[in-house]
């Protein structure tokens, strides 16, 4: 299958805004993002019923879903997960699972250096990677971690371009922490976007790299706080 004959569904509910887009052969038809969406499974079915309706299209005629993994909000990365895997089995479609940093990387893209997309985590950490543009993607060169920014960021290697939420909320942490040159992404690319992870997904399905709806995981990289509790109690 080439780009000019798919139709590629996307959603992210790993972060505090819930997205979704819709992409078709190639081109963005639609795309709906909420901030502080707060009960995500109603909502995002409501978003994608919203963009094929106005594509006028069924959802018989998407040919692969698109789903970021995460890392992020445990309950958005499990109502984003169940949710593709469900349309995926329903509709016998493949699924696509989208690292939610490698989405924010390609965002800030070009750049002639590091991508450090930071993910918020709370408790002064956030979720990050280091990422590489090589021209037409963002290669991780680091494994995901949940990191104290402060302490990350003190033996990074210039220039690096600093993005994500997680940047944004510690940014005058990481300006006095970082020693080697340095940028901050804009706002407006600090939110993973739906349709930048169909453009992803649309590039790994016309290359076969789908998967069965059922090898489709969250990626959490820090236990959820009721594992961490239960883990506690033994």
């Amino acid at each position: 299958m080439t780009e000019s004959s798919c139709t590629i569904l996307a959603f992210d509910t790993s972060t505090a805004c819930c997205s979704a887009a819709l992409l078709v052969d190639g081109t963005l038809i639609g795309e709906d993002t909420r901030s502080g969406a707060g009960n995500y499974s109603a909502l995002l079915l409501q978003m994608v019923n919203r963009l094929l309706q106005d594509a006028a299209l069924t959802i018989h005629e998407i040919n692969c879903i698109a789903v970021a993994q995460g890392p992020g909000s445990f309950t958005g990365l499990r109502v984003g997960i169940s949710t593709a895997q469900g349309l995926g089995f329903a509709l016998t479609k493949p699924v696509i699972g989208v690292s939610t940093l490698e989405i924010v990387a390609t965002q800030n893209m070009p750049f002639g250096g590091t991508l450090c997309p930071m993910l918020d985590a709370r408790r002064n950490q956030v979720y990050t990677c280091l990422f590489e543009d090589t021209g037409n993607a963002a290669k991780a060169i680091s494994d995901k971690n949940v990191v104290c920014p402060q302490q990350w960021v003190s033996s990074l290697q210039g220039p690096v371009l600093f993005c994500g939420n997680g940047a944004q909320v510690y940014r005058q942490a990481i300006k006095q922490a970082c020693t080697t040159e340095h940028y901050f992404a804009p706002d407006m690319n600090s939110r993973p976007q739906a349709a930048m992870l169909a453009h992803i997904a649309l590039n790994r399905f016309v290359n076969g790299q789908s998967s069965q709806p059922g090898q489709i995981l969250p990626c959490y990289v820090r236990r959820p706080d009721a594992e961490r509790a239960a883990a506690g109690r033994i």
